[in-house]
């Protein structure tokens, strides 16, 4: 063989620190949303009760209960496969921005303040619980950004 086209190839091994930061952010979130679906499901009677106490909730409890696992199993789906990880990150990014606007509005404006994610952050302080998720917001920001770079560079722009 050609030494030009092993040193090539060798190249395209090579992953990128954008490449490895992309898939140590999807693999956290897919851990995040893949974990959080799977509790609420095993554990859905006390999702569904806790979410007919919400003020903010409580008129659509059945409906979020039955919707929000399914819809963060399909985010942590979307966000293990190549052509649809750019869909799952900007899907992260709208539910991480929406699970922190409603722990902020529980916080702010509410006397009901139960946590409703899964058994991995309930232990969490609301002010520990708010971080945490203002974290992993970024980090789906991150990962659409440097996705978005990957396939501006993957068709040449």
């Amino acid at each position: 063989m050609d030494a030009s086209y092993i040193d090539i190839k060798r190249k395209k091994e090579r992953k990128s620190w954008q490449d490895i930061t992309l898939e140590v952010v999807a693999i956290l979130l897919i851990a995040l949303f893949g974990l959080t679906a799977f509790d609420k499901a095993i554990r859905f009677e006390r999702f569904y009760s806790e979410l007919g106490k919400s003020p903010f909730l409580m008129n659509y409890a059945f409906i979020i209960a039955i919707g929000t696992p399914l819809v963060e199993l399909a985010v942590a789906v979307a966000l293990s496969i190549d052509k649809t990880r750019l869909k799952g990150l900007y899907a992260s990014v709208f539910l991480m921005s929406l699970f922190t606007a409603y722990i902020y509005m529980l916080v702010n404006y509410s006397y009901f303040t139960s946590c409703l994610c899964s058994a991995a952050v309930e232990s969490l302080t609301w002010e520990e619980h708010l971080i945490f998720n203002i974290i992993f917001l970024i980090l789906a920001i991150t990962g659409v950004a440097l996705q978005e770079t990957n396939q501006q560079k993957q068709i040449g722009l």
